[in-house]
């Protein structure tokens, strides 16, 4: 979010969950405030978001409900804190991804890999 700061979007919270477990709404963030499809979130201590359909704050700062990719893993709930600057997630490299055209000499090149969300549960 080009312009923005993490202060200028603290405070942000899911406001509900739809019972499919996939859609939910969010609270505390400016008016007007705009999110396109593709942009991701974090739900703070349970994971990473693709945003499938855009949405805009309404003047109070909340916004209907939308829906993510994946579906929220459960317990996640009314009150869960939300980053939308820098979302992240703890990653882990897929065994055997990993490959690279460096050059041994020079260090130079790029590396590819995939990786997958870690989780506890």
């Amino acid at each position: 979010y080009p312009g923005t700061t993490g202060g200028a979007l603290s405070g942000v919270t899911v406001s509900s969950v739809s019972s499919t477990n996939k859609r939910l709404a969010l609270d505390g963030l400016p008016g007007g405030f705009k999110f396109l499809t593709g942009d991701m979130i974090e739900v703070v201590g349970s994971g990473l978001y693709r945003l499938v359909e855009d949405r805009t704050a309404n003047s109070s700062g909340l916004t209907a409900l939308f829906e993510v990719r994946p579906h929220f893993w459960p317990g996640v709930g009314a009150g869960a804190e939300v980053k939308i600057v820098n979302p992240s997630c703890v990653m882990s490299i897929v065994p055997g991804s990993v490959s690279s055209d460096a050059d041994p000499a020079t260090g130079r090149g790029t590396i590819s890999f995939e990786a997958i969300e870690a989780r506890d549960a």
